[in-house]
Parts: C-alpha cells; sequence; structure tokens
C-alpha cells in the first residue's frame, strides 16, 4: 500500500469516526426532545421547560454544534407526538395519557381533547366544537323522611370536555365560511382558516365559565326528603339553563360575525 493511500485511508476513518460523533449526539438530542411534552409546564409528573427554554436551548446547541436541524425539533415534536388540538390552550394546560389537555378555569375543571373525525354525510365540509358537562351528581342520606347528610363536596363538581370534530373533507386549514375569520380584523392578522374559527368556539367556552359561575345548590341537611329532591331538579335545570346561554353567546361572538352564518338572523349586529 503506498504511503499516500495509507494516509487516505486513515484520513477516512478519522472523518467516519467524527461522523459517528455527530450521529451519536444528534440521536441523544432527537430522544431528549421527544420525551419533552410541547408547551406545558409539567407532564405525567415530570418537570419539563416551557417551549420559550426549550427553544433558547436548541438554539445554543444548534449554534454550538452545527445542528441546525434541532431548531425546527422543538415544533416537530408537537405534531409528530401530540394529535392535534384546535382549541388554543395556554402553558397551565398539561396532556394526559390520552393526549387531552387538563386545565382548570377557575374552580372548574376543563379537558380539551384532541380533535375528531366524523364521517357522517351532514359534516361534510364542515367542522363543529362542542363542550359537556359532565359530573354534578347529588348524593344524600335520610332518615325518617328528613335528609341527614349530603355525601361529596356542595355543589358537586363537574367537569367540561370540550372537543372539535371535522367533517369529511373538512381540514383546519380550509377557509372559515362564516363568523370568526371573516372579519375585517381577523383578515388583517391572517386569521382566516376553518381552525381558527373553530378554536374561538372553544375559548369562548372557557371565557364563559370564568365569566359566569355555575348555578348554586340551593339544597340542605334538614330539609324533607321531598324538598330535597325538588332542590336536585331545580339544580337539573339551572346547570341545562347554564349551558344553552353558553352556547348561544358562543353562537353570537363566533359564528354572528363579519360575514354572518345563515341562522344568525336572531342575532344582527
Amino acid at each position: 500500500m503506498s504511503d499516500r493511500h495509507a494516509s487516505a485511508t486513515k484520513a477516512g476513518k478519522k472523518a467516519n469516526r467524527s461522523l459517528d460523533r455527530i450521529r451519536i449526539k444528534r440521536r441523544m438530542m432527537a430522544k431528549r426532545c421527544e420525551e419533552l411534552p410541547v408547551g406545558m409546564a409539567q407532564a405525567e409528573g415530570h418537570t419539563v421547560l416551557p417551549i420559550t427554554q426549550r427553544q433558547a436551548m436548541m438554539t445554543e446547541v444548534a449554534r454550538t454544534q452545527g445542528n441546525g436541524h434541532l431548531l425546527r425539533m422543538v415544533h416537530t415534536v408537537q405534531r409528530d407526538k401530540q394529535k392535534p388540538i384546535t382549541t388554543p390552550l395556554d402553558e397551565t394546560a398539561t396532556i394526559n395519557k390520552k393526549g387531552a389537555a387538563e386545565l382548570r378555569v377557575g374552580e372548574i375543571a376543563v379537558v380539551v381533547m384532541p380533535d375528531g373525525h366524523s364521517q357522517a354525510k351532514k359534516m361534510r365540509d364542515k367542522a363543529h366544537t362542542s363542550f359537556k358537562l359532565n359530573g354534578g351528581k347529588l348524593q344524600y342520606k335520610h332518615k325518617r323522611g328528613i335528609v341527614t347528610e349530603i355525601i361529596g363536596a356542595v355543589p358537586p363538581p363537574i367537569t367540561v370536555t370540550i372537543k372539535t370534530v371535522y367533517g369529511p373533507s373538512a381540514a383546519a386549514t380550509d377557509p372559515s365560511a362564516y363568523g370568526r375569520g371573516t372579519t375585517e380584523k381577523d383578515k388583517k392578522a391572517g386569521n382566516t382558516s376553518l381552525g381558527f374559527h373553530e378554536g374561538q368556539h372553544g375559548l369562548d367556552f372557557m371565557a364563559y365559565l370564568k365569566k359566569q359561575p355555575l348555578p348554586a345548590f340551593a339544597g340542605a341537611v334538614g330539609m324533607s326528603v321531598k324538598e330535597f329532591r325538588q332542590a336536585i331538579k331545580d339544580y337539573k335545570a339551572a346547570i341545562a339553563e347554564y349551558t344553552k346561554i353558553m352556547d348561544a353567546t358562543s353562537e353570537k361572538s363566533t359564528d354572528c360575525v363579519g360575514e354572518q352564518a345563515d341562522f344568525c338572523v336572531e342575532h344582527p349586529q
């Protein structure tokens, strides 16, 4: 073997070892990034950095090691690992094992589910964001026709679940057909998508929960069973009215502005 060929071989081996070290560093960093839930302060009991700090960390790594591709990883981790959620979330939200976001709005527990998809014909080219109140069950003990104990908290805890569902041929990137996403302010800001529109419904629901306290329960120990059962009935009716107004409020502020939906005749601007 000539000296020139031997030198070239040694140089090649040295270059290969350098490439191997770079690949190992990249794999280690990529694995670490994949383990960090994006946008959350805590997840499953592990403390994680806020996204702004993680971006700064990744920028520094890219600068010192020349791994520019890592700058994009902060943004792609959520896309690759986390199911899409249309409703915007703040930094207090945490992602559970099912991919749903959990947060509190005042004293109310809120769960924002990952986006769903429907094959129903009536949903073609459409999307719908809805909420559901879960819980609120009242239990009690009584003796000789008189309530002696209310079991659990009063009023009983309620969880509000929010979810966006896209129909056939509908996508978050589609243009909004009416309401939010069509106002002049939204257009100037570039917020014209169907996903933006649906996300406003989710924000409307949480804003209403924050501003409007849930109905109070009037039942109490010492009431007759008949009176207590009537109090439960009245409470359920009040919750039903609360949800009706909550839904109508979102419809008015998100569907009936800008280019109004056909059903907005009851909500003139």
